[in-house]
């Protein structure tokens, strides 16, 4: 429980901490950042960075606010952080500058992207950020559809770089997916990992043209499930079981956004239909 509200020294230590301990993370223990803050003395873009530092290594978590004060803004930032995703360093070596990008690597035998954070540790200063994706690991030739979980918003497709605008105190969390060329999934909010944990399977059938996946849902809790459709694809059909799709928003610019919900916790089998238009 929060006694004094933390300064953004707070924040940048724990963003410090994690950097210099990463490379030992769920290799000879779990790194314990302290306590989670997400309440109403900073800034929501600070909530959200927060919440970044700490969920997306997949570090000890521990909500330090008092719960029942929270508003539902900051309750969802907060809960996009549990459970810990089980993830492991590439990093080798300590980490002791500020470093402004961070990534983390998906890789399922289903499908494989890239969740990529970029923050702006500065107090009183936006930044524009240029991220080449040959630093990320990635081929700088292939496109990459780009998916901004705060916003909740399509950034198109990405080839070589990508640029970001940052306001202080903030960060961008970015899922980036190979372009496949034909429907598929960018993203969910059900967590900041957009997928690497709460999606349990996807698979695409090019004769049926149909997109499936299971999902895990938390009981009355909506979960949104972003998709891009390319030209020449038109989203026919969206279904669910259990539980039910309550929405679907097809954008002007391609990307679909479903949102399913169940009355109890439990896996749900999702499909969305297809026809070539």
């Amino acid at each position: 429980r929060v006694n004094k509200a933390p300064d953004w020294r707070n924040y940048l230590s724990q963003v410090s901490c994690t950097l210099s301990s990463l490379f030992v993370h769920n290799v000879l223990w779990y790194i314990d950042p302290d306590t989670l803050l997400v309440g109403a003395y900073a800034p929501i873009e600070t909530a959200r960075m927060a919440a970044t530092v700490v969920a997306l290594p997949g570090q000890i978590t521990f909500a330090g606010d008092k719960l029942a004060q929270l508003s539902p803004e900051r309750m969802w930032i907060l809960q996009r952080a549990f459970p810990a995703c089980d993830g492991r360093p590439l990093d080798l070596f300590p980490i002791y500058d500020m470093r402004p990008v961070w990534t983390l690597k998906v890789r399922r035998a289903w499908a494989a992207w890239d969740v990529v954070s970029v923050f702006n540790f500065s107090e009183t200063k936006p930044r524009r950020a240029t991220v080449r994706m040959a630093e990320l690991g990635l081929d700088a030739k292939a496109g990459y559809l780009a998916w901004d979980f705060w916003r909740q918003a399509f950034l198109g497709r990405q080839q070589g770089k990508m640029t970001l605008s940052l306001a202080p105190r903030s960060n961008a969390l970015i899922a980036l997916h190979p372009d496949l060329g034909r429907p598929q999934f960018l993203s969910t909010d059900r967590h900041i990992t957009q997928g690497a944990v709460g999606l349990d399977a996807l698979a695409w059938d090019e004769a049926a043209l149909t997109l499936a996946g299971r999902s895990e849902l938390v009981a009355g809790d909506p979960t949104r499930l972003a998709f891009f459709a390319p030209k020449g694809y038109a989203l026919a059909q969206a279904a669910c079981k259990p539980g039910k799709v309550e929405s679907v928003d097809k954008r002007q610019d391609g990307s679909i956004v479903a949102t399913l919900r169940a009355g109890k916790t439990c896996a749900v089998q999702w499909k969305l239909r297809f026809r070539k238009a």
